[in-house]
């Protein structure tokens, strides 16, 4: 008796950047880089809204702003590489299965 195998779908990914790989890793050791505190006075309703996406990513909102404002100065690509980091994070599961 003869069987036939189906061929399990494949999926399909991009190719990895390296410098995107880098950045992140950059992030994850956060203890590497000398920091500088500075005081800013924000509205209440941006204050607000730090919260929330401070929250949304498990972060304490005055780290979550100094991370987002590090890319917006240092990086042009800053919302590519936040929005690759929501992806990873997102899928993070996903990856593991997959390895």
């Amino acid at each position: 008796m003869v069987r036939r195998l189906h061929k399990a779908q494949s999926l399909s990914f991009a190719p990895i950047d390296r410098n995107l790989v880098q950045s992140l890793y950059s992030h994850i050791n956060k203890k590497a880089f000398e920091m500088t505190s500075i005081t800013i006075e924000l509205q209440e309703k941006v204050a607000e809204r730090l919260q929330e996406l401070a929250d949304l990513h498990n972060m304490a909102p005055n780290e979550y702003a100094g991370e987002e404002l590090t890319e917006l100065v240092l990086d042009p690509k800053a919302e590519t590489r936040r929005l690759a980091r929501e992806i990873v994070k997102k899928n993070a599961e996903l990856y593991r299965r997959l390895a």
